[in-house]
């Protein structure tokens, strides 16, 4: 996928940014019963973006992921997963890369319980893994309008959360 942005301040063109993206997915579900179901997968990105207010850079990406659920019961299904992720960007075309290349384990389990036709009790425990992107690492503008200057900050870490 390709994107290119441009704006067009009093008629003259002003910044300009050019974004390509190839992303590659695969999943794989395998049924060993009705009641017993896992699936997994995996994806993998390489992004560059050509601009003059986030500069040249490019990135890669990777994740893989297992699931499996289970039924013992009607009334019960059990999920337990686990994510791994890692994110490389590069400060500079043909540089070398960013300080690191961050990776996260992410766990996950939920457990849902209807104990009646009109009642569902749902409770799970996950954790996430986000890398900043380009226009948040490398952003760099003075818009000559104001005097408000926006500057790169390519120290920036991944977000990490957990959901219960």
């Amino acid at each position: 996928m390709a994107i290119f942005w441009q704006d067009n301040i009093y008629g003259q063109v002003g910044n300009t940014a050019a974004s390509h993206t190839t992303q590659v997915e695969a999943q794989v579900t395998y049924e060993i019963s009705p009641f017993h179901v896992i699936t997994s997968g995996l994806v993998a990105n390489y992004d560059r973006i050509i601009s003059d207010i986030f500069g040249s850079h490019p990135g890669v990406g990777a994740g893989f992921y297992v699931q499996d659920e289970i039924t013992p019961l009607q009334s019960l299904k059990l999920t337990a997963g686990i994510r791994y992720d890692w994110q490389r960007i590069w400060k500079e075309i043909f540089a070398s890369p960013a300080a690191s290349s961050p990776s996260q384990l992410n766990p996950k389990i939920g457990l849902v319980f209807s104990p009646s036709p009109t009642t569902t009790l749902r409770t799970s425990y996950g954790e996430g893994f986000r890398y900043p992107s380009m226009s948040e690492l490398f952003t760099s503008v003075n818009t000559g309008l104001s005097q408000i200057t926006i500057v790169p900050n390519d120290s920036l870490k991944p977000e990490r959360s957990v959901v219960i």
